[in-house]
């Protein structure tokens, strides 16, 4: 009538090799690879190296991380931009993407350390925005650099590439009247 405690573990029985230190099953074993709370099992010292796949030979400082979030995005800004980039600088201190956008040619400066440091854009002097809306286009990129860090290069380049276009001049010629 009642279920018993005794059918039902609440938690796995503990791997006696992985206490050891030489459990080869890994994650394939069905005993819990538990570490003692205090000292160490059978008063000898044993190491564990804890590995999961390719992470056990990455290494994670936080500027490795950094590093791979932001090589990450430059080949994602690489490869769907790549029609529209003209030219690429890379410095110690930042890369520069030259692009033409729907909204004009703009510089796109990546820092080393982004996105620790946030990027930034410049227009080219001979743009054919009014100033009005250059201003609004370095505001616009700015707020989405502040507020949502997790946007991506790619991403940001999009909002402003459809936010802010270049509409074709009028024509000089007016059109027949019927």
């Amino acid at each position: 009538m009642y279920v018993t405690t005794s059918h039902t573990k609440r938690f796995p029985t503990h791997c006696r090799f992985f206490s050891q230190g030489n459990c080869r099953a890994g994650q394939e074993c069905h005993f819990a690879h538990s570490l003692p709370l205090k000292g160490s099992p059978h008063g000898h010292s044993v190491q564990h190296t804890v590995l999961f796949g390719d992470e056990a030979s990455l290494d994670l400082e936080p500027e490795s991380i950094q590093k791979a979030i932001r090589d990450l995005e430059l080949d994602q800004l690489d490869r769907t931009y790549k029609d529209q980039i003209q030219k690429t600088t890379l410095t110690d201190a930042c890369s520069s993407f030259f692009l033409d956008l729907s909204c004009g040619s703009v510089e796109l400066l990546i820092p080393y350390h982004y996105p620790d440091l946030p990027c930034s854009i410049r227009l080219a002097p001979d743009s054919a925005l009014p100033k009005q809306t250059q201003q609004q286009l370095y505001e616009t990129f700015e707020s989405y650099q502040h507020q949502l860090k997790h946007m991506t290069l790619v991403q940001q380049l999009d909002n402003i590439s459809s936010t802010f276009t270049i509409s074709p001049p009028p024509s000089s010629s007016s059109p027949p009247s019927s």
